[in-house]
């Protein structure tokens, strides 16, 4: 095929593709609703972020005093003030890994000043398919152990993300 009849095609055909792409982000994130003021912002992320509404919860419904770790979740931006992000991923995860019980756990916690603990089941589950060493394995192993116990109490829960209160002195 000549340069002359190559090149146009070519740049008709990515063009093409890039249009697709924005047509279908269009469709399905449907962002001109927030910016042509049909939807708030907080309505936009409590359908795109599947973890926001367990942080609208943290900024909305509890006390300013409270500091939530964010177990794998590296994001704080959408809580700012009382949400403590896990920005490499794995370090929290190897500091429950520490622990050898719950009441230990717990008063690290408490000693960090963390009254909750925030997990994104969509960033769990994530790390756990690039965990090689196991350390996101056995901190959710070591949690589902601990969680049933009077140290925490479930404060909100829905499909990807669990906010728990920690109870124990």
């Amino acid at each position: 095929m000549p340069w002359h009849i190559f090149l146009p095609t070519l740049a008709v055909a990515l063009s093409g593709l890039t249009l697709f792409y924005q047509v279908v982000v269009l469709v399905k994130y449907a962002p001109h609703l927030p910016a042509g003021g049909w939807e708030s912002s907080r309505q936009f992320l409590q359908r795109i972020v599947r973890d926001y509404p367990a942080v609208d919860f943290v900024n909305r419904s509890l006390p300013p005093s409270v500091r939530a770790l964010q177990l794998g979740d590296g994001r704080a931006f959408y809580c700012p003030e009382k949400c403590v992000p896990d920005p490499d991923h794995f370090r929290w995860a190897a500091e429950i890994n520490r622990f050898s019980s719950v009441t230990e756990f717990a008063g690290w916690m408490k000693a960090e000043g963390f009254s909750h603990l925030l997990l994104s089941w969509e960033d769990v589950d994530f790390l756990l398919q690039h965990d090689p060493t196991g350390t996101m394995y056995e901190a959710v192993r070591h949690l589902q152990d601990w969680l049933p116990t009077d140290c925490f109490r479930p404060a909100f829960a829905n499909e990807w993300s669990l906010l728990i209160e920690l109870t124990c002195e």
